[in-house]
């Protein structure tokens, strides 16, 4: 086993420049693109979604300089395959729908995969050594602190957009508050895990700061992540039973003031539950009636193993190719992946799944940290295809490989450690 407090040793090489550089752009100059995205999009100068986007032009600029890092370097010839594949299934698709518009927005739909792949060969050459992994560390801190002043902000002086468009719940300046809830609740927990393995050192407040941040969303994901990294924080902390000892109490005598406070922040939350047919309905949003429909119709065409095992395309997804005129998404990354680009690609995304397990199988909240985020992306998507929460993915799959390269180093991992 590995020794992951290893990756954290003092060297003395400086920072490469490049690697600087790209941790920049990623996670303290997007956040602004992202965020003046989000208020284009809010209001109405731009559609959600939108061919070159801000969001989507800086991306194309990064990923050019993703092209440009990557040439000439040693990468695997598989993975350009991937690349490949999903852009030949846009290009069948077109001559189907024969839509310019449509190919359009498959090839830039697609590019949110490739962008992934392009970002974490470059995250795979550059973030290499201890300092590569504590820097890439310090620069997610970094992004996560922009995020929750944004949200504070917004929440204090009522500017920015709100969350459902009515009661509790601000998404800031960013367009959509699901993706922004879980890339925060995710990275925060990547966080708070290395942090308790000693390969950051952040203080308990700044977590806090970050954590209570994420409920001022005001979305069901948002609230669970919330709490989820406030127990954490307590639970992983030396003094764990004198803080909860003092929750559990100061609770027991305000139960009545918390239940009034929560009916009136979460209003939209409370009311979709007391309107949801049963729990399943209310988790769901909707969804596994927009999955019984898309079947129905994707059936119906009576689809051939050509279009099973590859795809038709992000635009045309489970609709008739000759008949489609609009995008529809089931928001969940599992059928839109198997609707857009077949059994094939399904099939690997699982397959990264069971390879990111087995690389982060010995270290608990690494590992629970990438199957919450898996099990959002299968459930209820905001994950592939967004363009903040495929970051963590990313991250934690890179994290995965590079704990199994240690591990077959043969050092021990240590996971012990409690936060100070």
């Amino acid at each position: 086993m590995v020794d992951i407090k290893q990756l954290h040793k003092p060297i003395h090489k400086k920072p490469k420049k490049e690697t600087k550089t790209l941790l920049s752009i990623l996670f303290v100059v997007l956040p602004f693109v992202d965020a003046l995205n989000g208020f284009l999009v809010v209001n109405g100068f731009i559609p959600e979604g939108g061919v070159f986007s801000p969001s989507q032009l800086a991306r194309m600029l990064l990923s050019l300089y993703l092209v440009v890092f990557l040439y000439n370097r040693n990468v695997s010839k598989v993975l350009y395959f991937f690349i490949l594949y999903i852009f030949l299934v846009e290009v069948v698709a077109s001559f189907f729908h024969l839509n310019l518009m449509a190919f359009i927005f498959g090839v830039v739909y697609s590019y949110k995969i490739t962008y992934l792949i392009l970002l974490y060969l470059t995250l795979n050459f550059m973030v290499n050594d201890e300092q590569g992994i504590a820097m890439l560390c310090k620069y997610i801190y970094y992004n996560l602190l922009i995020i929750a002043v944004f949200l504070f902000f917004s929440s204090v002086t009522g500017l920015g957009n709100s969350t459902y468009g009515h009661g509790f719940g601000t998404k800031s300046f960013f367009s959509s508050g699901n993706g922004l809830g879980l890339y925060l609740g995710v990275f925060t927990f990547f966080l708070i895990a290395m942090k308790h393995i000693n390969i950051i050192k952040i203080q308990v407040y700044k977590l806090a700061f970050i954590s209570c941040s994420i409920a001022l969303i005001g979305s069901k994901a948002a609230l669970l992540l919330c709490v989820l990294n406030l127990f954490l924080i307590v639970y992983l902390s030396r003094y764990r039973y004198i803080f909860l000892g003092c929750v559990l109490v100061f609770i027991y005598y305000m139960q009545n003031e918390f239940s009034e406070a929560f009916s009136l922040l979460f209003d939209v939350i409370i009311t979709r539950f007391e309107n949801a047919e049963n729990i399943w309905m209310y988790l769901g949003s909707g969804r596994i009636e927009y999955i019984v429909h898309a079947y129905d119709v994707f059936m119906a065409q009576i689809p051939s193993p050509g279009r099973v095992l590859f795809g038709m395309g992000a635009f045309t997804s489970f609709q008739n190719p000759s008949l489609v005129m609009a995008f529809d998404t089931l928001e969940t990354d599992l059928f839109d992946l198997f609707f857009m680009y077949g059994f094939l690609f399904t099939f690997l995304y699982f397959l990264f799944f069971v390879v990111g397990v087995i690389g982060l199988r010995k270290h608990k909240l690494l590992l629970c940290c990438f199957t919450l985020l898996y099990l959002h992306s299968i459930l209820a998507g905001h994950v592939l295809f967004n363009g903040m929460s495929s970051i963590p993915l990313v991250v934690l799959f890179l994290m995965s490989k590079k704990i199994t390269a240690k591990e077959t180093d043969g050092a021990v991992v240590t996971m012990e450690k409690s936060i100070d």
